[in-house]
């Protein structure tokens, strides 16, 4: 978790390089939708109203909850992009397009080869990375496979 806060402090701050570390507030989850969003609620008490504010999370529930918070305190100018792409986040995106402006899509139908392999890798007694990265891939509201209505 802590590694896709990280990755998306260091895409924020490559796009903008010169934004101020004030400006980018982690908000503490647990995972939990609920928790997300009493901790967003009270962190965005501490941004002005007509601020610009992007919001990623753990997973699309936790987003969720930051949403609702941001809906809950009438920040008018706000952006979220899911992260997963389950059938929550996707729904979103379908529903708000105005500020669920996507998810990353981590395709879990497709993890069954990657994880296969490794697994047969492992049966065998070969070395497998400690790390596994399942390619993703960013959708939208135009996205042909959510059939959003238009």
């Amino acid at each position: 978790m802590l590694a896709r806060y990280k990755g998306a402090v260091a895409g924020i701050k490559q796009v903008y390089p010169n934004i101020p570390s004030n400006q980018i507030i982690e908000v503490k989850t647990e995972g939990v939708a609920t928790t997300a969003y009493n901790n967003t609620v009270s962190a965005l008490s501490a941004v002005p109203s007509d601020a610009v504010v992007l919001m990623q999370a753990v997973n699309d529930e936790d987003l969720g909850g930051m949403y609702k918070a941001a809906q809950a305190r009438h920040v008018q100018n706000f952006l979220v992009n899911s992260f997963g792409g389950d059938s929550y986040g996707l729904a979103q995106v379908c529903a708000d397009p105005v500020h669920y402006v996507g998810a990353w899509y981590l395709d879990p139908a497709g993890w069954g080869p990657v994880l296969l392999s490794l697994i047969m890798m492992q049966i065998n007694g070969q070395a497998v990375p400690h790390n596994t990265d399942i390619a993703g891939y960013q959708v939208t509201h135009n996205t042909p496979f959510l059939k959003c209505k238009k």
